[in-house]
């Protein structure tokens, strides 16, 4: 049976035959009818090469077209073996939350494992290698000990106190230089603490494995970073921790309090952290080797500005039946340490700006405002002769003044500049007195040449794409070698700094790595439709993850299930000389659509008529407009698509061109002039027809219903269809990005026929959530993880899928990004609510009341599966391959691991779908929060797996499913357009680069101008017949 009926109706192919969809089918034309009931023999399965079909897959990322044929490092050659599988464990029993102990909101619980398989070589379980490491403790040990600390900061006697004295809460940092001298003077023979050793939090708390007497007091505490200060630490208040409500709830005995058995996490968490954390960079997870001590593991990725740190990531998680230590490598951004104004040049060169000047009159504004959005809050030192000063730029940062033209009034001394101030008071001639001042905090300046910046500053902003190649060589480990690394991470660190600690608790961790039990489900065959019209048509097997369409010298072998129909197209280039090039490529491209299934009669000669060579000073908008006329004159109707020709790779001109283009509602396609050589490659035209079949409405493949089981068929027997297809429900993927001191993008999309195959999109822009009146005075703004709009943006989706008139499906998935689990009780309260209040006002809807029959009583059932790509656990297989037996290899696409590693309580896997090209496969991880549906391990694993398979911008399975995978791309390119519309219109933050409530209100508004403005034309896209996907 072809996935949910249909040869495809309704479409008609260039030679003008047509087939008729069945009255059985539903949905729109086209994607109806009873399909054949014969099981496909498949076709010829080869790796593609990745060239710009889809996403790239560094890291084990989310998938698509990469470099390659299917090589790059981590793969190994031969057909993978495997070690024999641990016992699986047993189904977890479940404790009871202790009455009154607080709110929990529970995800579903793990009600079975997973069983289906590939059944390949008869091996139903496979053994592979995790980076966790099992945590024990000591049965005798049923209890620590939590103390409260106080630190009270005071002037050191002798020196003058300050004119303005320090308020307000101690920053972390200096909390734990405080604890690093506090430490430092116990063994020196201070004994404050009796031989009871505690571990530190980095905030205010402790904790020991036996009580302290009384309570403890430490005077007289100095610290480098402060000289003028000294520090009172008090240690108090001690409570018990005890450790049975933790034991009860990971062995599923007895009960649990909620509050005792988190505060027992946090234990192993801060006894595992104390030693890292001392002797590290570090933050609350990661630890990075202090400058000096990097041993290769550091790389400037842009000359003066950034450099990128390679460390190590060190969590305790619980998991079935205990708890575990996952450590994985990772790496963090840095500011490049050294003079400001070396730095201030770094960064003016990576924004393009050549040979820069740092005299006041040269930088341009703009250049003001990026450097001070970057150094805000950057931790500097101020070099003032015989004394250092440490601190934050607080202030306004760069300011358009030099050190002769800033005044103010000197005690005894009446107006002097900055210049002749610190000649007169620190002896200081300064040498380039050209450069800027920094106002460190407000009216206290220094001149840039003083300034050095501290090794510590995080880089918080996204690298640009010059830099992400940059730092890819440090970043991109294969598999042996991250296995490796994670290894010697245990062998020497956790040893030396942790494990002595640790043994004070009665913790332990084990030596090697976890084995654990993996799976692999068979991928869904591919289906397309067949070139000669009727009959049965061809289905591909991926292997590995890809397939490729086969071309048979004259033609394809396999034609797209719905081919969209090219009317009217126009290109843009910036080069003349690329005229005869571009119609050369675009006539063997059209030529190659038509062979792929796509109508390109109306076109009548194939080679282009409206190329548009863009003038010197015509902006975007002007070059669309041009081009749009001259396909209006060729072809007698608008233009559907336009291309635009880049001569350069991340060119500024895209996110324009892709706003105005989708704000016209015509659709895009951007394409690299280096590309038009290869008139011949067959496998760049099939990754171009996939886009733009997509984005102008058409459907390049589907999954055969068959086959969406993830059991391997046996020959000449008919497969079985999984949930999937078995209930056609309806998709949601639902994404949120964020961006610094910006307002988010929410985006929501959803199947729009029971293929699961075509989506539309909703999308929003969302406030930053502003500090309270009563918080402290530099309290930040922070980031909403809820999408506030969720409520409109299902309904919208909801009315989309019913336009023709019939029911939405009685269930329905959301497939949610972008939250983890502390957030999942908000989110069930909150988010799911707003969905299941969107199905009520659709019900009620006065239009959808009239157009549908019945809808009274549409009442459908909720599946809502959290999709989390920012985790640390991998996994390996270690026996390597038939020709290259015990080697370190990734593991296969379609691999799943259900126990061993996973939640506690909770429905969880970690899924491979997709083959990763370069470094280690990173896998998904899946948890259900809500199952109305009542959905085994088996269902829910299949339909995750099969959804990875629905991905049409290239042939391979992605690490996500399709529609949250879009919903992803969308969030990006909306967000693009706002960050390009804020650098084009007037800054609202003022040169210092700090955002204030007022600027950030305006930041928002003008950001829902933007999306505002696309409504018409994304409108457009979503209600064509079916919706076209213009994001592809």
């Amino acid at each position: 049976m072809s996935y949910y009926g249909g040869g495809g109706g309704g479409y008609s192919n260039q030679g003008g035959r047509s087939s008729q969809g069945s009255p059985q089918g539903q949905g729109y034309p086209g994607y109806g009818g009873q399909g054949q009931q014969s099981f496909g023999q498949g076709g010829r399965f080869v790796s593609p090469p990745g060239r710009g079909g889809g996403p790239p897959n560094r890291g084990g990322g989310r998938g698509g077209g990469g470099p390659g044929m299917g090589g790059g490092r981590g793969r190994a050659r031969g057909r993978p073996q495997y070690r024999p599988a641990p016992p699986r464990p047993a189904l977890p029993s479940f404790a009871e939350i202790e009455p009154g102990s607080g709110e929990f909101v529970e995800p579903k619980r793990r009600l079975d494992f997973g069983t289906v398989h590939s059944h390949r070589n008869g091996e139903n379980r496979i053994g592979l290698t995790s980076n966790a490491f099992e945590i024990s403790v000591v049965d005798a040990r049923v209890e620590w000990h939590k103390y409260e600390i106080n630190i009270q900061q005071s002037t050191r006697p002798g020196v003058p106190a300050r004119s303005r004295p320090s308020t307000g809460a101690l920053p972390r940092r200096y909390l734990r230089e405080i604890w690093i001298e506090i430490e430092r003077l116990e063994r020196a023979g201070a004994n404050n603490f009796g031989g009871n050793d505690p571990v530190y939090d980095g905030g205010l708390a402790c904790y020991t494995e036996k009580p302290f007497p009384q309570d403890i007091t430490i005077p007289n505490i100095q610290i480098a970073s402060k000289p003028r200060d000294e520090f009172t630490v008090r240690i108090f208040n001690g409570i018990t921790v005890p450790l049975e409500s933790l034991r009860n709830y990971l062995t599923g005995q007895g009960t649990f309090h909620i509050g005792q058995m988190t505060e027992a996490l946090q234990v192993l968490n801060v006894a595992f952290r104390h030693g890292p954390a001392l002797a590290f960079l570090s933050t609350r997870t990661s630890f990075f080797p202090p400058p000096g001590q990097n041993n290769g593991d550091e790389i400037e990725i842009s000359p003066n500005f950034l450099k990128l740190i390679r460390g190590f990531f060190a969590a305790v998680r619980p998991c079935i039946g205990a708890t575990q230590l996952i450590i994985n490598t990772t790496s963090a951004s840095y500011l490049k340490e050294g003079t400001l104004w070396l730095f201030m040049a770094g960064f003016l060169e990576a924004k393009g700006v050549r040979n820069p000047s740092l005299s006041v009159a040269n930088i341009p504004d703009v250049s003001y405002i990026q450097l001070n959005r970057v150094l805000k809050n950057v931790q500097i030192e101020v070099d003032r002769g015989q004394s250092k000063l440490r601190t934050k730029i607080r202030g306004r940062g760069l300011v358009k003044q030099r050190p002769r033209d800033h005044y103010f009034d000197v005690d005894g001394h009446g107006r002097m500049n900055v210049e002749e101030y610190l000649l007169a008071t620190f002896q200081i001639r300064l040498k380039h007195s050209e450069y800027p001042l920094v106002e460190v905090r407000a009216g206290v300046y220094y001149p840039v040449e003083l300034i050095t910046i501290d090794p510590h500053n995080k880089y918080l902003s996204r690298l640009d794409p010059a830099q992400q190649s940059a730092a890819a060589g440090l970043q991109i480990m294969p598999p042996a070698e991250k296995l490796g690394r994670i290894q010697a991470v245990r062998a020497s660190h956790i040893l030396r700094q942790c494990d002595p600690i640790l043994a004070r608790f009665g913790i332990s961790i084990g030596i090697s790595p976890k084995s654990v039990i993996g799976r692999i489900v068979h991928p869904p065959q591919i289906e397309y439709r067949s070139p000669q019209g009727g009959g049965q048509n061809p289905r591909l097997s991926p292997e590995d993850g890809s397939w490729m369409m086969n071309w048979a010298g004259r033609g394809f072998d396999q034609w797209f299930i719905r081919g969209a129909q090219i009317r009217s197209y126009a290109i843009i280039t910036p080069n003349a000389r690329d005229v005869r090039r571009i119609e050369e490529f675009f006539e063997a491209l059209m030529q190659k659509a038509a062979l792929i299934g796509m109508n390109v009669v109306a076109l009548g000669n194939l080679r282009p008529r409206a190329i548009y060579v863009r003038q010197r000073g015509d902006s975007v908008v002007q070059a669309i407009n041009a081009a749009d006329r001259l396909a209006q004159q060729a072809y007698n109707a608008p233009a559907q698509l336009v291309v635009y020709m880049f001569g350069e790779a991340n060119s500024p001109d895209y996110s324009v061109f892709k706003f105005e283009s989708t704000r016209r509602g015509i659709a895009s396609q951007a394409l690299q002039a280096q590309k038009l050589a290869k008139t011949r490659d067959i496998q760049l035209a099939v990754n171009l027809c996939l886009k733009i079949n997509s984005k102008l409405a058409g459907q390049s493949v589907r999954l055969e219903a068959n086959s969406t089981s993830g059991l391997k068929p046996q020959q000449g027997v008919l497969g079985t269809p999984g949930w999937l297809a078995l209930v056609k429900p309806m998709v949601f993927g639902a994404d949120l990005s964020h961006e610094a001191d910006k307002p988010s993008v929410a985006v929501i999309t959803a199947t729009m026929h029971d293929q699961a195959i075509i989506c539309a999109e909703e999308s929003s822009v969302q406030p930053l959530l502003e500090p309270p009146s009563n918080a402290a005075p530099h309290a930040r703004p922070r980031k909403s993880e809820i999408i506030i709009n969720a409520h409109d943006m299902v309904l919208s989706l909801l009315k989309t899928r019913a336009s023709n008139g019939s029911l939405p499906p009685q269930n329905l998935l959301f497939l949610r990004d972008g939250i983890s689990e502390g957030e999942y009780g908000a989110f069930i309260r909150t988010e799911v609510q707003e969905y299941r209040r969107a199905i009520e006002s659709f019900k009620q809807d006065p239009d959808m009341l009239k157009a549908i029959k019945g809808l009274e009583g549409y009442s459908p059932r909720l599946t809502v599966v959290a999709c989390i790509k920012g985790h640390h656990v991998r996994f390996f297989n270690e026996a390597g391959t038939d020709e290259q037996p015990n080697r370190t290899i990734n593991i296969e696409a379609g691999t799943i691991v259900d126990s061993d590693v996973t939640s506690t309580r909770s429905a969880d896997m970690y899924m491979a779908a997709h083959a990763a090209i370069l470094g280690t496969t990173r896998p998904t991880r899946y948890e259900v929060l809500v199952d109305e549906n009542n959905l085994s391990a088996d269902e829910f694993q299949t339909t995750m797996h099969s959804l990875c398979y629905t991905y049409q911008r290239c042939h391979k399975s992605v690490s996500l499913p399709a529609p949250v995978y879009y919903a992803h791309l969308v969030a990006g390119q909306i967000r693009q357009w706002v960050l390009s519309g804020m650098a084009a219109r007037a800054p609202s933050t003022g040169s210092s680069g700090v955002s204030t409530a007022a600027s950030r209100l305006q930041d928002f508004n003008g950001a829902q101008q933007i999306l505002n403005d696309t409504h018409r034309g994304r409108q457009g896209f979503r209600m064509s017949r079916p919706p076209a996907m213009w994001w592809m």
